[in-house]
């Protein structure tokens, strides 16, 4: 019997220990992450402000981008009607080298027209785009 209660004396003094270094263990964790929240706490507010500002950035590229796309959209456009106008053109002026007749010049007048305003619509969304191109990627 003094056996057992000697066995059992050892488990439960092993088990006090263990209990005992456990808990020192538990509130040394805690004490050390705690002074590391207060430690920290200077950086951590600079790193969410970071990560605040990169966020609206990312938001303003994103935005810049969805922008640039729709004016590359825009500015071909009329590249069809431009390049369907640019062949008519050339094909009149090939066919008459010595001067359009009268009887299809103001035709050919409204087609050169028409492409120039195409051309001008077309330069100016170019302008607008390397503008906002510019201050993207600068």
């Amino acid at each position: 019997m003094s056996f057992l209660m000697n066995m059992f004396g050892k488990a439960f003094g092993w088990v006090v220990g263990l209990a005992v270094v456990t808990v020192m263990f538990v509130v040394i964790n805690f004490v050390l992450v705690g002074a590391q929240k207060i430690w920290h706490h200077a950086d951590q507010e600079k790193l969410a402000l970071i990560k605040a500002e990169l966020d609206y950035e990312r938001g303003a590229l994103e935005q810049t981008e969805a922008k640039l796309k729709g004016l590359a959209v825009e500015m071909h456009r009329g590249d069809a009607e431009s390049e369907t106008l640019k062949i008519k053109l050339d094909q009149t002026e090939k066919r008459y080298p010595k001067g359009i007749p009268s009887e299809i010049y103001g035709s050919y007048k409204i087609s050169i027209s028409r492409y120039n305003e195409l051309s001008g619509e077309h330069n100016a969304v170019l302008r607008a785009y390397n503008v906002l191109y510019d201050s993207y990627s600068g």
